[in-house]
């Protein structure tokens, strides 16, 4: 619809409805950590936002890329996980805890930088400066499991899964 502040309708040329309107254009949405990102008990990681949009929110896309300050690059793929936001905040801020579980990552354990960014139904996005955490990874107590884990924890920082993707 072009914009304009009176929509008619004509038939066979004669005016027979006119409605005034005043069009509001869409603004990009807002987004802040309202605390620090916790490690919940499973090892989810909690992430404390304050997002706000005039029509309504879409999703919450969080992003890990290791930390540039890690001298040994370990296999795997940044992290790239989104979340469907229910609440509609009608240009007023909300609050709302998205959890993300990554802790059966590669990089769980290593240092991290995440990027959270929130998107509107317009496609736009807004995104809080960049966070520096460890990946949160799972606690074993088995002695077992503990060393399969310090195992996989070796094969992923030396590379050795190699061609075969075994």
């Amino acid at each position: 619809i072009p914009e304009t502040d009176t929509i008619s309708l004509t038939q066979l040329g004669f005016p027979r409805l006119s409605i005034p309107v005043k069009f509001i254009p869409d603004q990009p949405p807002q987004i802040s950590l309202r605390g620090e990102p916790e490690v919940m008990m499973g090892g989810q990681l909690r992430l404390p936002l304050t997002v706000e949009d005039d029509y309504g929110l879409k999703l919450v896309r969080l992003r890990a890329i290791l930390s540039a300050q890690l001298k040994e690059m370990p296999l795997g793929e940044p992290v790239y996980e989104e979340q469907s936001v229910i609440a509609s905040s009608g240009g007023k801020p909300v609050e709302i805890n998205p959890r993300f579980d990554l802790t059966g990552h590669p990089w769980a354990g290593y240092p991290v930088t995440l990027l959270i960014e929130a998107e509107d139904y317009a496609g736009q996005t807004a995104e809080i400066e960049p966070l520096e955490i460890k990946l949160p990874e799972r606690t074993f107590r088995h002695p077992v499991a503990q060393t399969i884990v310090a195992i996989r924890k070796l094969l992923i920082r030396k590379g050795e899964f190699g061609a075969n993707g075994g």
